[in-house]
């Protein structure tokens, strides 16, 4: 079976682009080995690049609405299509820019768009230049029939909670015909940083009554780099509402909980909820997808409930994970366990990550010292493939060329500009020519990696076998050396 395959493989790749042969022979190692074989995603994941904090609501109208924050966080932008998957190249348009000092004047995060009555509310984060992490919840309004124009939207001042605090993250629904809502609060008189709290809305922009608290960090896993519940997203299903949530810092460790609770109870009523005791979705060091967190959920056109959700497709960031601006927005079916709740399953892009072997010496491609820094070089060494240092996402940028990234670092493979037999290092992506890859076939599954700017292949030098080797750029030489093979 392998030979006929890989023969077919060598009589197709003729008539293929070097893509979509690139596909064809990722493919084919999975068949080859089985056990290596990945979750597929029926969406283009990532849909959405450098965005985070995504909501997304469904209208009457045909159209989905979704905001999110941008890594810049002074502003809130909206996007319509008529399917999921029609967001990804959907126009943004901007609807509201932070002020130029006072309150609303910084960090700006988790806009929530809902429409209720007639009318469209966002309600966002934002905190004031000198205290950027003293955050209150706002709100926007707007009544009019087509959003995407950008005009029409209204301040409407502060949601005032119980207390003056850190408040963020609003989540709003209707359940029995009482509208909810749920935010993310530091109570002065609890540790930690968030807890998450409930209170039904007296209209669409005042609470009624008392909130109360449904939620706050108490396992370990909510309370790596900061104690943390946030992000809360609702649904009702199979008789029950769910409400998952996020907790810990904002890089791997970002992971979701769950809270449930009978439909028919009251919902202002800590004692009705259930708190998973473990995350219910979390990092795939298999998929190279980290930080899965900040979701929401809406329907397709069948009817199927979406898990909409931020994370990142690299592990390692250098400084506060917040200002690191390649959170991106994944989406993934829910399916249902025989007790009726969610099961998330694990995160799936389509840029699985992958190890790259050289043909001649079976070692590997390497970042030395498994380092987060730029400018380090890469070698060969022997393959383990459970090493982020040596797993890399081969990223197709629609050009005909690849940018490889990291896995660990989340920086990329980049050549010196034309100078031969120069050792390769990782870097900051910056679009440029040097760090832009061309896959060309070779024999059965293997192909070499041409340099778009120095026209030059990736080699290991001497032909060498041992661990350690610089791996570098050279004239294509006809010979295993310069010959890859890509493993998931």
């Amino acid at each position: 079976m392998v030979l006929e395959l890989c023969a077919q493989v060598r009589r197709l790749k003729r008539n293929l682009t070097n893509a979509a042969w690139f596909s064809l022979a990722v493919a084919v190692t999975v068949l080859i080995n089985p056990a290596s074989s990945l979750a597929a995603t029926q969406y283009d994941n990532p849909i959405i690049t450098q965005r985070a904090d995504p909501s997304v609501y469904k209208h009457t109208d045909g159209y989905y609405y979704m905001t999110y924050s941008v890594p810049e966080y002074n502003r809130i932008a909206l996007r319509r299509a008529r399917t999921i998957a029609g967001l990804a190249k959907a126009q943004e348009q901007v609807i509201w820019t932070k002020h130029d000092s006072g309150e609303m004047s910084t960090h700006v995060w988790a806009p929530w768009i809902d429409y209720n009555n007639g009318s469209w509310y966002v309600y966002f984060a934002a905190a004031q230049e000198g205290t950027p992490f003293n955050h209150r919840i706002y709100a926007l309004s707007n009544n009019a029939a087509n959003l995407v124009t950008g005009s029409g939207w209204i301040e409407r001042g502060q949601i005032k909670t119980n207390w003056e605090s850190f408040s963020i993250d609003t989540t709003t629904f209707v359940h029995a015909g009482k509208r909810y809502i749920v935010w993310a609060q530091k109570d002065p008189n609890i540790e930690g940083n968030s807890n998450l709290y409930i209170a039904e809305l007296d209209g669409p922009l005042a609470i009624k009554g008392k909130q109360v608290m449904l939620s706050q960090p108490e396992y370990d896993w909510e309370k790596v780099g900061f104690w943390v519940n946030e992000a809360p997203a609702v649904m009702e299903h199979n008789g029950k509402v769910f409400i998952a949530y996020s907790g810990s810092a904002t890089d791997a460790n970002y992971n979701m909980g769950l809270l449930s609770a009978p439909a028919t109870a009251d919902l202002l009523d800590p004692s009705v909820w259930t708190k998973s005791p473990v995350p219910v979705f979390k990092s795939s060091e298999r998929n190279g997808i980290y930080g899965t967190g900040s979701n929401t959920f809406t329907t397709d056109r069948d009817g199927t409930i979406l898990h909409i959700y931020n994370a990142r497709n690299y592990k390692g960031i250098v400084g506060d994970p917040l200002y690191d601006p390649n959170r991106a927005i994944y989406v993934q079916p829910l399916s249902w366990d025989s007790n009726g709740n969610p099961v998330f399953g694990v995160p799936t892009g389509a840029d699985k990550p992958v190890t790259l072997v050289n043909q001649n010496s079976s070692k590997c491609l390497n970042v030395k010292n498994s380092s987060l820094e730029a400018g380090i070089r890469v070698e060969q060494t022997s393959c383990d493939h459970t090493q982020n240092a040596q797993r890399w996402h081969m990223i197709n940028l629609k050009n005909g060329f690849y940018e490889v990234l990291s896995v660990n670092s989340g920086k990329v493979l980049t050549a010196p500009a034309s100078v031969n037999d120069s050792p390769l290092s990782q870097e900051t992506w910056q679009n440029l020519h040097t760090q832009q890859w061309q896959m060309l076939p070779g024999p059965s599954t293997w192909f070499r990696l041409v340099n778009r700017s120095s026209g030059k292949v990736l080699n290991v030098p001497g032909c060498k076998v041992g661990d350690g080797v610089d791996v570098d750029q050279s004239q294509w030489m006809k010979n295993g050396c310069q010959h890859w093979s890509a493993i998931p």
